[in-house]
């Protein structure tokens, strides 16, 4: 059996930029599935992107791309499983208690959503199935209460494992231990969504990732952005690379040899980088001129006493609120809305 895996889309026509990407994501999508006919595709969650409010136009996509997939897999089988799954995300939801979701109206005749923690028993093998929740007393019940374990040999879900890392900055603390899980569970594969960037974990626990970039606190890893293809006779596991993604990068210059030499080395894929570049008040102009033909730009004043950049992303802030403030809206992404961050950032330090 051939399983195709994608999730976190997060469709967003706020964000034009990103949606123009994502559109050439799912055409490429379109083209691999149509080529190769996998069995089973999985779509591991944050399908949308706004939580309880959902933009017509967002939902009208999804549902559009929902029922093309769905028309190219292969019809249900005899038992009835439909051959495209659709797993809950933090994303989709729109009540507290994860209750009610936007992807409900994506279910069809060949299309699944599954809204609670589920076994599905194919003819092959089990399939533990494990939407987005935030009461993991509840969740680790019920891989407890599981009889037959050693016929699971597929877990999927929308869920937050300990010890991985979501942000460069944050690793998750509470959620499954995947230790324990993969010790429950001798013969399973996980494939998880939630995590943006594509990793393994481990041998048996594999982060899908998001099929293409989206902000500055996305990781930038050793493995290409796309979709996962299981083979669960071979029991191989095949990444497939997305050609329509961006970068973004964060760069601090303290010299014009130093951003000329930087530039050079990016110059080839500027098309697809958005950069935010931090550089003394002298070189402002010149930074602004040498990068105008990336996708993306934004030019920053840096001084020691206002701000310091570590880890070629993230930004550590030495400053009064108020100027925090401005620095936050000026340098927003596309699509954020400035008078709304503008409004949050004042009652946060209220």
């Amino acid at each position: 059996m051939r399983i195709l895996f994608f999730g976190d889309l997060q469709v967003n026509h706020k964000n034009s930029l990103y949606q123009s990407f994502l559109d050439g994501t799912m055409r490429h999508l379109r083209e691999f599935i149509n080529i190769n006919n996998p069995d089973l595709l999985i779509n591991l969650g944050d399908l949308m992107e706004t939580k309880s409010v959902v933009e017509v136009e967002d939902l009208v996509w999804a549902w559009n791309w929902t029922k093309t997939l769905e028309d190219m897999c292969p019809p249900p089988s005899e038992n009835g499983h439909s051959s495209y799954w659709i797993i809950k995300g933090n994303h989709d939801i729109s009540d507290r208690n994860c209750h009610t979701a936007s992807v409900q109206v994506m279910e069809g005749l060949n299309t699944s959503v599954f809204m609670k923690e589920h076994v599905v028993k194919l003819e092959e093998f089990d399939v533990v199935i494990l939407p987005y929740t935030e009461n993991y007393s509840l969740l680790n019940k019920f891989l407890d209460s599981i009889e037959d374990k050693n016929r699971v040999r597929l877990i999927v879900g929308h869920v937050c494992w300990i010890g991985a890392r979501m942000t460069p900055y944050f690793v998750t603390d509470k959620g499954l231990d995947p230790v324990k899980v993969l010790r429950q569970f001798p013969n399973a594969r996980v494939f998880n969504g939630h995590y943006h960037h594509p990793v393994d974990v481990c041998n048996r626990l594999h982060m899908v990732g998001s099929p293409l970039h989206k902000d500055f606190n996305d990781i930038i890893g050793d493995i290409p952005r796309g979709f996962v293809l299981w083979d669960s006779d071979l029991d191989t596991i095949t990444r497939i690379k997305n050609p329509s993604t961006y970068h973004c990068l964060s760069l601090e210059f303290n010299s014009e040899e130093n951003m000329r030499d930087i530039y050079e080395k990016l110059y080839e894929d500027k098309e697809l980088l958005k950069l935010r570049i931090y550089v003394p008040k002298n070189l402002i102009e010149e930074a602004n001129e040498l990068f105008k033909g990336f996708l993306w730009k934004s030019v920053v004043q840096s001084s020691s006493d206002v701000i310091s950049v570590y880890n070629g992303s993230g930004l550590k802030i030495q400053s009064t609120p108020k100027e925090i403030i401005e620095i936050a809206v000026t340098n927003s992404p596309d699509g954020y809305d400035k008078n709304l961050l503008e409004k949050i950032g004042k009652e946060a330090f209220a």
